[in-house]
Parts: structure tokens; sequence; C-alpha cells
């Protein structure tokens, strides 16, 4: 056991935090012995499958991790009213209790990612708070409802579920989010982001091959967007728009590794800003041609704007 005193200096007498550090040591329930003015716990790596000790008790609680645990619900935090950062991921929730979440009233980072949720309770009670949400590895077959609980959500990981459709309605609650992956799930469809999402600095699809690229005219509000991972979606060609709606004023990184690139005159402007440098940082590695005929097989990287001079099967005289 670990139980470490932080000394907390202000303009006031110094005051001392407690953190209950306990992981990887194979423990099988809750320790008994943690300090009432505990204000962080880290239980993760052991075999806890329910809580006790906590609630009602530790009311200077602000974080709890209990990441790789065998936790089958939610802890019940009701009373510890200062949390605000709990991670439970890798554990074997299927559900989460909806008044369990709803009194987290300072809640602003919660990590539940590899568990067995099929959904999240959509309650208010963090919703003024919550910023960070770890959803990704878990059973939702859409996103989730998230009105009341993410008023003011900044980031939403949700890869590797089994998400095949994003629905714009669900999209448009979330007029905060900056950072949004959704990687790793078997999605046929993607919205038009048209007025939706217009704070993004960060969108991550990859690993979807069925998406069969992007659509044109995707990102046609994205002007802050400064990381792109659009790696493994079957795109065969880059719509010139990602970086043409002021992404080029700022720093820029795409990758579009995996894909099956045309490499024909669609695909000037990104070779042009590659060679430019007009704040475009492009991440293009392991990228090879699937076309025209003379170039199968050429590394991106290998090109020179030069050599993209077909349009379809046709040589351009240019």
């Amino acid at each position: 056991m670990i139980v470490v005193m932080v000394l907390l200096c202000t303009a006031l007498p110094c005051v001392s935090a407690v953190e209950y550090l306990h992981p990887d040591e194979h423990l099988d329930a809750m320790p008994g012995d943690i300090p009432a003015d505990t204000v962080k716990i880290d239980l993760s790596g052991n075999r806890i499958s329910s809580v006790d000790h906590i609630n009602g008790v530790l009311s200077s609680l602000t974080e709890l991790f209990m990441d790789h645990n065998l936790l089958s619900e939610f802890p019940e935090l009701g009373n510890c009213s200062n949390v605000t950062t709990v991670s439970l991921s890798f554990n074997a929730m299927t559900h989460i209790s909806p008044d369990r979440l709803d009194v987290l009233t300072r809640l602003t980072f919660l990590d539940i990612r590899y568990n067995m949720l099929q959904s999240i309770p959509d309650v208010p009670g963090p919703g003024t708070t919550l910023y960070q949400l770890h959803l990704s590895g878990n059973l939702f077959t859409e996103i989730p409802n998230l009105h009341r609980l993410g008023q003011y959500l900044g980031h939403l990981y949700i890869q590797d579920n089994n998400i095949r459709n994003i629905s714009v309605s669900t999209l448009e609650q979330l007029e905060y989010l900056t950072h949004f992956v959704v990687g790793l799930n078997p999605i046929d469809t993607f919205p038009d982001l048209d007025e939706l999402l217009e704070q993004l600095r960060t969108l991550s699809i990859y690993g979807v091959p069925d998406l069969g690229g992007i659509p044109t005219g995707l990102f046609p509000r994205l002007s802050l967007i400064q990381f792109l991972k659009l790696n493994e979606i079957g795109a065969s060609t880059i719509p010139p728009d990602i970086c043409l709606r002021g992404a080029l004023s700022m720093s820029f990184n795409v990758q579009l590794h995996g894909n099956p690139f045309w490499c024909d005159q669609g695909m000037r402007w990104l070779k042009l800003a590659e060679e430019a440098g007009v704040g475009v940082s492009t991440v293009s590695g392991g990228v090879t041609c699937s076309g025209p005929d003379h170039l199968v097989g050429r590394a991106w990287e290998s090109l020179a704007w030069e050599d993209l001079r077909y349009r379809g099967r046709s040589l351009l005289f240019l």
C-alpha cells in the first residue's frame, strides 16, 4: 500500500492531501483502511468486483482510478460531491444506473472504455461540467443521446464499437465538441457536417474500409480543424475542401495511410500543399497508388506534382 501526503500551500496554511495509491496488488476487495481525507484513489490493476468504503466516508475524494478490475457496476459515489475524475476502463460493467451518474455534479472526466456497455444514461447531473467522455471498446450501436449529459462536452471518444450510422440529430446536440474519435466502427454512412461540429479541432475516422472514402462536401465548415485521421477508409481521393476551408492558415495535420489512392490530377492539391509547406503537415507514410496503371504501387511520397498528369485514365497536357 502506498499512501502519499501532498501539501497544498496557498495564502492559507498548508493542508495535507492524501493520495491512496494501491495499484497492481492483486486485491480481491476494496481496502478498509482508506484515510477519510483521501483526495485520490488509484486501485487499478487489481481484481476488485465491487466498491464499498467510499460512499458517505470520503467526502474529500476528487479522483477515482479503478481501471483493469472486475467491476460489474458503476460505483455509488453520491456523497463524494467533489469527484471530478472517474476512470473505470477495462472492467465488466454492462449498465450504469442513472442515479449513480446523476449525482456527480462536478464530474469533468469519465473513462469507461472497454466494458460491455450498450448505453449510458443521459442525466443532467454532470451536464454542465463533463468535458471528456471515453466510451471506446463497448457495445454501442449508435452514438448515444447526450443532450443533457454532454451539454458542454469537448472530447468524445467512441471508437471500436458497433456503430453503423451516425445521426445528424445526435451531432446537433454536441455544439461544443472539439475532439471526435469514431474510428474502428463498421460505419457505412457519415452525415454531412454542414453547420455541425463547427468547433472541431480533431476528427478521427480510421479503420472503416467500407466507408468508401470521404464524401465530397463533408467538411465544408470545419475551418478550425487541425488534425484529421483518415487512415484505411477506402478513400481513392481526398476532397480539397478539407484543406481549403480556412485550415491552411494554421498547423494542419492529415493522416491518410492505408487508402487506395488514385493518384491523378484530382490529388494535385495535396501534393502542392505538401511541397509549398503552407501550414499543412501531411502524414502520408505507407500510402501507395492504386492507379493509374503506370503509378500502381508507387509510394505517394516519391511522387512529384508533375507525375499527377492524369484525370481518370486520360493524360492531361498541363
